[in-house]
């Protein structure tokens, strides 16, 4: 007969095993869907959404005898157009695996699903903005306050079709450390002043540069050489980038009830389509995004 002190080694196999808690990923928000502006397809109006620009006329001096008959200005239409498409993804679940699964993990399913078609969105709009014609950064250099300036003054200030909105500025945590180091330069030479390097030294760089809005994005991408391509550009209504909705998003599930005992697939779909309205708007800064040592 076995004596001693029961604990919980002593009935070990009698322990359940149960997950007590599930959690997903965590996932970078999508930030570019609050910056640009985003417009609707209606239906019945064909494939694309279109926009037509009028080019500016021009006024001249003229004396009491000018026959301004005989020199018309002639009017210059352009179009803009984006035609969305289809994007979507499936998740096929069997009624045994449902059933035998913790139920917290079976919940976090569809929030899985929301979370890949929230980033798709955001890493097609990155896209769209990294693609401007004029990148003022330089490869291996740090972000800096000067190219995020530079960039909003070429966007306010361009002689092609000057804009008289918001600009922002997006790019990654590590840019966004490099403008707090540009702001902590004096640190450990010269005592803390109370102003912008004490506010670095105490929460980091946030705000605006040179009233340019900046956002962080953490789904911008950085390439083999550990840069990253930042961008700004005029944002909102009116603004550089186009986000167009055709279809609305869904997730519908069906049946398939020939399955095993039974299964669900799950559909989610999405229709959109990105583009730059005014290239003169948007401006690239590719920049060194390495992990920070300092």
């Amino acid at each position: 007969m076995a004596t001693g002190w029961n604990t919980t080694n002593t009935l070990s196999d009698s322990l359940d095993d149960i997950r007590n808690s599930a959690r997903t990923y965590r996932e970078y928000a999508n930030v570019m869907g609050r910056l640009m502006d985003t417009e609707r397809l209606p239906t019945g109006n064909g494939l694309d959404w279109k926009e037509v620009a009028l080019s500016k006329l021009y006024a001249m001096n003229i004396e009491e005898t000018t026959d301004l008959e005989q020199n018309p200005q002639e009017l210059a239409d352009t179009l803009f157009s984006i035609r969305p498409t289809l994007v979507g993804m499936s998740i096929f679940t069997t009624d045994l695996m449902k059933m035998r699964i913790n139920p917290k993990v079976a919940a976090k399913i569809g929030v899985l699903v929301e979370n890949a078609m929230s980033r798709k969105k955001d890493i097609d709009a990155i896209a769209i903005a990294q693609s401007a014609t004029t990148d003022l950064g330089t490869a291996g250099n740090p972000m800096s306050s000067d190219l995020v300036s530079a960039a909003g003054a070429r966007v306010e200030g361009n002689s092609t079709e000057p804009w008289d909105g918001g600009v922002v500025a997006v790019m990654k945590r590590y840019h966004i450390h490099d403008l707090r180091a540009e702001g902590m330069g004096g640190f450990g030479t010269v005592p803390v002043p109370a102003g912008l390097t004490e506010q670095f030294y105490r929460r980091g760089f946030s705000g605006s540069i040179d009233n340019i809005e900046v956002f962080r994005d953490d789904n911008i991408s950085v390439d083999a050489s550990d840069d990253a391509i930042a961008f700004v550009f005029a944002r909102g209504s009116g603004g550089a980038i186009v986000h167009v909705e055709g279809m609305e998003s869904r997730m519908v599930t069906e049946r398939k009830e020939g399955i095993g005992g039974g299964a669900e697939i799950m559909y989610a779909t999405d229709q959109y389509g990105n583009g730059v309205r005014q290239q003169a708007w948007i401006y690239a800064i590719t920049a060194d995004a390495s992990n920070p040592t300092a």
